[in-house]
């Protein structure tokens, strides 16, 4: 599979190191996808995607809940959801490639009704705080010892979960920065 390199993703990966071993302890979040035990969201799912390809705002908009939560504050419902999403230009294109990657990444059927996406956010470790860590959502992704495509490969992660110092960023090759390593971590860096 080609990878996208308008978008080779840097994260500043701090691993603990496991108890006498001296080897880096990785913390797995395996994918997962029980859309087939919801009744119904299979279809649902299905189209969504539709509407997805089409980057369809109207009909997005009829099929979001009325009563859709978007964010911390107070910007809630269809309203607020187009206002987030949908106004301005640049953010729609965001919208389509978001949603994709929620649908694509699966998730949990916690009940007859409810089907919570994607797998990252239902599955999450209830002992790691998300402000601090972030997901690896892919196979062999390779973790290099600076925030550059030719640094050299030091191992290669798989739907691993890492652990950045305070501040850590994401960003493309043109945007990522060097951030100094905490005492007592190994600093890193990960390419998708």
């Amino acid at each position: 599979m080609e990878r996208p390199t308008a978008f080779v993703v840097y994260l500043l990966v701090a691993m603990t190191a496991t108890a006498g071993a001296g080897a880096a302890q990785i913390r797995r979040l395996p994918p997962a996808d029980e859309a087939a035990r919801c009744p119904g969201f299979v279809a649902f799912r299905t189209t969504l995607q539709q509407i997805i390809m089409r980057k369809d705002s109207a009909a997005l908009l009829e099929i979001v809940d009325p009563n859709i939560r978007v964010s911390f504050g107070d910007v809630q419902g269809r309203e607020g959801f187009r206002a987030m999403w949908l106004t301005e230009p640049a953010r729609q294109g965001d919208v389509w490639v978001e949603l994709g990657k929620v649908l694509d990444l699966g998730g949990r059927c916690t009940d007859a009704n409810s089907f919570v996406a994607p797998y990252v956010f239902s599955d999450w470790p209830d002992d790691l705080d998300a402000f601090e860590y972030a997901a690896i959502t892919g196979s062999r992704v390779r973790m290099r010892q600076a925030p550059r495509e030719t640094a050299p490969v030091i191992a290669f992660l798989t739907y691993a979960l890492v652990r950045g110092p305070k501040g850590w960023a994401i960003a493309s090759p043109r945007g990522c920065r060097s951030k100094r390593p905490t005492a007592g971590r190994v600093s890193s860096h990960v390419s998708t």
